[in-house]
């Protein structure tokens, strides 16, 4: 809270550089970094930091930094310390990345354990009984708390860039998307400086600013959420679009079905056309879009032709009468259909737009516009003018599909998360952690059911 009243450009806090825990700071302790150095391994920057925090815990009284260490949190709000059996509940972009988490703390664990295991025997006794639970602590202590200053001249026992460093204190501030700040070193005091580019004031609270992130981000890494953050988005993988575009498909199906069977007659039990030829696999091949090429890179015109010589080259005779010949039908579009998806995937791949897909407020992302277009347009209609697809996606080919197919990819997307809000509510009194989810997972919710994708 702000004591008096504060403008623009004034220095909200300025923190001594020798008061920064930095691996530089770290390694002048001689022992310390003897014992590192003896183990031979390498390590990244947020696994020194946490060994360091915990040798200093462990000091207790002992400990030069033992006022910043009571000053910390016993424990954190991000998905990891949501109990296993919340885990297993969460949404797979949330369970991911937990699950990298934990790998990224059990790999310190282990570096750690060599450490000790060739460190003096005092160094090694400070650390006995080693506890995961401690290093998890540790871990997210950095993870959460850490602020960027690079180091131009590294440890050679560090294997990624050294550009974290703990500021005591600073972690009393907290973050709100609508702070600016900058943020840095002042070579006149030698100081770490956070200045403030928006007032505040007398008796307001001062926030900081950690960056431009989503509430998942916010999430995973420093266990909270804003109620209005405007960075939100909801994420959505490839095999999702894909999956809508299944069920999309599925509908066309059952269309064409009934029309095949208003259109043609039987003769000797076998499908025949008016025009007296017997329907074959290449009807698929009409159905599914898949024609002729047309100015396509050498590579798509490679994926057109796998897809064209799977479908043409099986010829197969259906018998409408027979339950069992119907399901043989449907089951030979199905694999066809399978075998579309698969180069489709490869497509959208090749043309690198199957990451960042989501959606938000504003919308879907442009990513997953062009994934869906691609998704839903036959090759005839992608070869026409591949260009179209990066400029107006949703006006290539049907655009009743490319609606349909997002409006149901939205709907999968909210029963999805309202069916794992359900679950875990029926696990009764949940974690402090899984609140936190709960509270990010309701906000999805809300994104996705604000969104209207019209004709």
């Amino acid at each position: 809270m702000a004591t008096s009243a504060i403008q623009a450009g004034d220095v909200l806090v300025s923190i001594p550089r020798g008061a920064l825990v930095t691996c530089n700071t770290i390694l002048e302790d001689v022992e310390f970094r003897r014992v590192l150095e003896n183990s031979c391994l390498k390590f990244k920057t947020m696994e020194i930091l946490s060994i360091f925090l915990l040798y200093q815990k462990y000091l207790r009284e002992k400990s030069e930094w033992k006022p910043y260490l009571d000053s910390l949190p016993t424990a954190y709000t991000v998905p990891v310390y949501c109990t296993a059996q919340e885990i297993r509940l969460l949404p797979d972009f949330l369970r991911t990345s937990a699950h990298s988490q934990i790998e990224s703390v059990a790999q310190c664990f282990t570096k750690l354990r060599t450490v000790i295991s060739c460190g003096t025997s005092d160094f090694s006794s400070l650390f006995s009984p080693l506890c995961i639970e401690d290093v998890k602590w540790a871990w997210f202590t950095v993870n959460t708390r850490t602020v960027y200053l690079k180091n131009d001249s590294p440890s050679p026992i560090l294997v990624d860039e050294d550009v974290c460093a703990l500021a005591p204190y600073l972690d009393l501030l907290n973050h709100t998307s609508t702070a600016q700040v900058t943020t840095g070193i002042n070579k006149l005091n030698n100081c770490y400086e956070v200045i403030t580019q928006v007032p505040y004031a007398k008796f307001c609270q001062v926030f900081i600013n950690y960056g431009p992130h989503d509430n998942i981000k916010l999430c995973t890494e420093y266990g909270f959420v804003l109620p209005d953050n405007p960075y939100n988005y909801v994420p959505v993988s490839l095999e999702e679009v894909l999956y809508a575009a299944f069920l999309i498909r599925g509908n066309t199906v059952r269309k064409n079905r009934l029309h095949e069977r208003g259109q043609n007659s039987v003769k000797g039990g076998k499908l025949v056309r008016e025009d007296g030829i017997h329907e074959k696999k290449g009807n698929s091949v009409r159905e599914y879009g898949l024609h002729e090429k047309g100015g396509c890179s050498v590579q798509e015109n490679k994926i057109y032709d796998k897809v064209i010589n799977l479908t043409e080259n099986r010829v197969y005779e259906i018998r409408v009468e027979s339950d069992r010949e119907n399901r043989i039908y449907e089951k030979e579009r199905n694999s066809i259909w399978e075998m579309v998806i698969n180069e489709k995937r490869k497509l959208i791949s090749y043309h690198g737009v199957d990451k960042n897909l989501s959606l938000s407020k504003d919308g879907p992302s442009w990513n997953l516009e062009v994934a869906v277009t691609v998704c839903v347009s036959t090759p005839e209609e992608l070869s026409r003018d591949w260009n179209i697809v990066y400029s107006y996606p949703h006006r290539l080919g049907n655009r009743d599909r490319w609606v349909e197919c997002l409006n149901l990819l939205v709907q999968y997307k909210i029963s999805q998360l309202q069916k794992c809000l359900m679950d875990l509510a029926m696990l009764g009194g949940c974690s402090e952690a899984c609140e936190v989810v709960r509270q990010l997972l309701e906000g999805c919710c809300d994104i996705l059911g604000s969104i209207k994708i019209v004709d």
